[in-house]
């Protein structure tokens, strides 16, 4: 029986591909070297949460400490998982701030129906 002897070389092919894909990296976009957030470790930020909340339920939780950031994800102390940076913001600094802030948001939240359920005045909310 004759050999059956490969019609390609298989150097050229490998060469072709290489040249190939530099062409194609060349068309992709280089990385963005601005942040896309100004979140550092060590910051405190506030976490939305992805559950349906009950009215007069903050839809914040936390404070956290940031502890590790990439381009686009943030790792807290929080919980062990990457969140994205769009679900953070910024902890109001110190902490007479923050429960300044949680009062105004609690008050917004209070509705007049829920007030007069509970006997709630708003403006009887003491810290």
């Amino acid at each position: 029986m004759a050999q059956i002897r490969p019609t390609f070389n298989m150097g050229n092919q490998s060469q072709k591909l290489n040249s190939i894909c530099a062409d194609v990296s060349l068309c992709f976009p280089l990385p963005l070297e601005i942040p896309t957030h100004s979140f550092v470790p060590g910051q405190s930020v506030l976490i939305k949460s992805l559950k349906l909340m009950k009215v007069g339920e903050p839809k914040y939780l936390g404070p956290a400490i940031v502890i590790a950031v990439t381009r686009t994800g943030v790792l807290t102390d929080y919980q062990p998982q990457w969140i994205h940076a769009s679900r953070l913001k910024h902890c109001p600094t110190g902490e007479a701030k923050f429960y300044e802030w949680m009062y105004h948001r609690w008050k917004a939240l209070l509705s007049v129906q829920s007030q007069k359920r509970w006997r709630i005045s708003v403006n009887k909310l003491y810290i």
